[in-house]
């Protein structure tokens, strides 16, 4: 009786002293350091000591890339979490997950800046441009803010706090008594280590355990939100509390929650286990483009406590007559079986903290929250207007105590088999360990990205449809390599260019074919060695079989075509004063290249005549000089072959050849490929580009026709290219393009990098028919991809194994789009600007990108 006469007087004592700690506390928010559980770090253990006499440590772990994982993938990956959840009864895990802007002091816009500083320097002006651009984005909410997500585990452990009863404890001396203590915790901690040990052998995701330094720079960032962009702290202090070197800024507290910095945040919880929990359903909070900060805390009850809540609920169903508790009972009865077979009951608080400048921002930030709970996880969350500001402080790292859950009953009784959908493991997209170029995945990662990662072959595919972007896409790698210290060479073969503006600017060179200027090149040029001397044979019969299809091709023709060669080189070099010897080539040195044509080689046919190895097929001889006629003298494609080109700069690394006019002539367009291929060997073998990478870029790849001459050139370039630093860059609007062709299949073969745009369905069924590469998760990103003319372009990028493959959204910057424009209208302006500056192409640049930032046909 008088405990029930005082029991009100007890609890209103305790609810007034704690509501006078509560305002002492917003009064003077700088003292809440003091109620931090954080203590001391000890690093001859690599643990940290709290003040309740609890000791924990912090990882930092790898998430995984959601977004091209199948649902095997998928389930495999969650699988491998149960180890997590089978720390013993005196432990609390803690899971955080945190999504935060980008700093525009970030080390990877360090890093790109200074890799690069020798390179071409448009290419550096202009992705300094694009670094601006998103250093102008951090911090600043919209749709293209870059994030930075990460993930943490904590593991709490709680010694056992008996206490020895004998009497001789309690009237020792006090070094004797010290010295016990100071055993038991070394043991204690032992105790900890162990079962890190065994956490850290069974846990199968690479992770990183974090010392004082990496915690408090974690908890700073979270209690000064804006000063921590700004500069650095100082480093921990071994001699000071941890807790006393977190808060710089003074926070306003209340019972929703803190303001730290102008940063509001609100707190949401999960009220009831789902009915229904999947693997992969926290993927969907990465498509908030928001910071917040998400908490798994999980506690483990004893199994004789979780026997008496289930059996004592079960009785009182068991007496209830109502068709609800029918249902409940069966949900009880099954939970109670999954018990049986192993599995395990968890406390498991869920909860998410949003920030914010305003209400009026929390308010939308939260219903798109709640939206992600009720519509895609299938549970109910609620805001915590009470205790936001406890469940904020309980979520930092090592910050719960399973003490606070029992005094808000804030936690949720969960299966450990449905608790594993919960973690939070997932990432967007984060590229390449090194990269020329920046990017954003569709979740807003900032994605290193380099078409030179692969280890043994760089060749690249890429497929889109017309007016995707793929071409500006293309310009803009381009424009990243250029920035590479040992300008690479760049060739590209298109039609109807959107190259000719990059040309310019990287002082280029431009062929458009059926023109009457010369040529660039002259396939009779280089060194007249024997593997020369082989491409010019094979070319030369691939030239007769295109115009005459149905003559058959015999080894002395083959034969006598190759001694034409060598006889009218021999011919040319005597001409300058040096000699054939014994019918072997001989390295020579020339102040200038030979020039042959081909009516050299016709000559020289003809005089084969008259050499005995030739006089019983005299009238094989005649068959090859007839059938070249197209090639010689005043022959349809005479022009092409007549050994002579416009000179050109040592200094040239770009080349663009137009084959638009060929495109009604096969035969001319194909021999000219094969021209341009052997072309670019010449140039790399010069010796001040043996050690520059090379690029062909080959638009449109199915027009370069379907004989296997080509092919077998481009399997050989290929080949030859992996050692040589020469990639090749094939690109179509059709999936067929590259398995219905013998240059496309190719092409296929032996590319690492796969790039796709957005294109149409039946492209990308026709790709998942006809390639193990394409699966069930990727062939629906491909689908998902779109393209926004004046915003962006987003693509799909994977290597051959299968290592890394990711979503990528192309923002382009007003600079990037005029230094390729895609239209009539916008090249006619780009020539214009380019002759008023002509003094200064840059300035041209500068001028269109500021008068006309999103095209001159924009209409805003």
């Amino acid at each position: 009786m008088q405990i029930a006469t005082s029991l009100p007087k007890i609890l209103n004592d305790g609810l007034c002293r704690k509501k006078l700690f509560f305002e002492a506390l917003q009064e003077r928010p700088e003292s809440m350091s003091k109620f931090f559980p954080y203590d001391e770090y000890l690093p001859e253990h690599k643990v940290f000591q709290n003040k309740d006499g609890s000791y924990g440590v912090v990882y930092k772990v790898e998430m995984l890339e959601h977004e091209p994982m199948t649902s095997r993938e998928i389930v495999e990956s969650v699988s491998k979490l149960k180890s997590w959840f089978n720390l013993p009864q005196n432990c609390v895990l803690q899971i955080s997950y945190e999504q935060n802007p980008l700093s525009s002091r970030d080390n990877v816009f360090e890093e790109m800046e200074s890799d690069y500083k020798n390179g071409h320097p448009v290419a550096s002006r202009i992705f300094n441009t694009r670094l601006d651009q998103f250093k102008g984005t951090c911090n600043t909410p919209g749709q293209f803010m870059p994030l930075v997500r990460a993930l943490y585990i904590s593991i709490k452990y709680f010694p056992d706090q008996k206490r020895g009863g004998d009497l001789w404890s309690v009237i020792r001396r006090p070094e004797v008594t010290l010295e016990a203590e100071a055993k038991k915790a070394l043991r204690e901690i032992r105790q900890f280590q162990h079962i890190i040990a065994d956490f850290e052998s069974n846990c199968e995701i690479p992770k990183a355990k974090l010392n004082a330094d990496q915690l408090l720079a974690y908890l700073r960032r979270v209690f000064n939100p804006k000063t921590a962009y700004k500069r650095d702290f100082a480093k921990y202090n071994p001699n000071e509390p941890i807790s006393q070197q977190i808060v710089y800024n003074s926070p306003v507290l209340s019972h929703s929650g803190i303001v730290r910095e102008g940063v509001k945040t609100r707190t949401l919880s999960l009220k009831t286990s789902p009915e229904f929990a999947y693997p992969g359903g926290m993927s969907y909070f990465c498509k908030l483009p928001f910071p917040f900060r998400l908490n798994l805390a999980v506690s483990f009850p004893s199994k004789a406590n979780i026997k008496r809540f289930f059996d004592l609920k079960e009785f009182f169903l068991q007496n209830s007559p109502s068709a609800r508790s029918k249902r409940q009972q069966e949900e009880v009865l099954a939970v109670q079986d999954r018990l049986a077979r192993d599995d395990r009951c968890l406390f498991i608080t869920f909860n998410i903290t949003v920030e914010g400048k305003d209400d009026n921002e929390l308010d939308r930030r939260t219903r798109e929250v709640l939206n992600v709970f009720h519509n895609q996880l299938e549970a109910e969350a609620i805001v915590d207007e009470d205790i936001g500001l406890g469940l904020f402080l309980n979520s930092l790292p090592l910050g719960h105590s399973p003490e606070a859950d029992l005094s808000t009953q804030r936690f949720v009784r969960m299966l450990r088999s449905d608790a594993l959908n919960f973690v939070p493991i997932f990432d967007s997209f984060r590229g390449m360990d090194n990269g020329q170029q920046l990017f954003l995945s569709r979740e807003n990662n900032l994605v290193k990205f380099s078409l030179l990662e692969n280890e043994t072959s760089n060749h690249t595919v890429v497929i889109a449809d017309s007016g995707s972007g793929k071409s500006a896409f293309i310009i803009n790698c381009i424009q990243g390599v250029k920035r590479l210290e040992e300008e690479p060479l760049v060739f590209i073969l298109d039609k109807k260019s959107s190259y000719p503006m990059v040309a310019e600017y990287f002082d280029g060179d431009l062929d458009v074919f059926g023109s009457d200027d010369e040529l660039s090149f002259s396939i009779f040029n280089g060194i007249f060695d024997e593997n020369k001397i082989r491409f010019l044979t094979n070319y030369l019969i691939a030239a007769v079989k295109l115009t005459s299809p149905n003559f058959e091709i015999e080894s002395e023709h083959i034969d006598a075509v190759s001694d034409a060669l060598r006889l009218a080189y021999q011919s040319k070099v005597e001409q300058n004063g040096l000699v054939y010897l014994d019918e072997e080539l001989k390295k020579i040195h020339l102040d200038q290249d030979v020039e042959m044509s081909m009516d050299d080689v016709v000559v020289e046919l003809g005089t084969l005549q008259g050499h005995n190895k030739y006089e019983a097929v005299a009238s094989k001889l005649e068959e090859i000089c007839q059938k070249l006629g197209p090639f010689y003298g005043s022959g349809t494609y005479a022009k092409y072959f007549n050994g002579k080109s416009k000179a050109k700069s040592k200094n040239t690394r770009f080349f663009v050849y137009d084959l638009d006019s060929l495109d009604n002539d096969p035969v001319l367009r194909t021999l000219i490929s094969l021209g341009i291929m052997e072309e670019i060997r010449r140039q790399k073998k010069l010796p001040e580009n043996q050690t520059r990478d090379v690029f062909v870029i080959i638009e449109e790849m199915g027009r370069l026709g379907t004989i296997p001459e080509i092919a077998d050139m481009v399997t050989d370039f290929a080949e030859t290219g992996r050692k040589l630093g020469m990639w090749l860059i094939a690109i179509a609007p059709r999936a067929e393009h590259f398995f219905e062709g013998d240059v496309g299949r190719a092409m296929w073969s032996v590319a690492d990098n796969f790039i796709l745009l957005q294109m149409n369905s039946d492209n990308v069924e026709y790709l998942k028919e006809h390639s193990s590469l394409i699966d069930e998760a990727n062939s629906e990103i491909i689908k998902s991809l779109r393209t926004k003319k004046g915003e962006y372009a987003e693509f799909f990028y994977m290597n051959k194994k299968k290592t890394r493959q990711g979503a990528i959204r192309y923002i382009q910057t007003p600079k990037e789009r005029w230094l390729a424009p895609t239209n009539a209208r916008d090249a006619a302006e780009a020539t214009k600007a380019l002759y008023e500056f002509s003094d200064c192409k840059w300035k041209a640049l500068e001028y269109l990108a500021e008068k006309f930032p999103n095209g001159s046909d924009y209409k805003g």
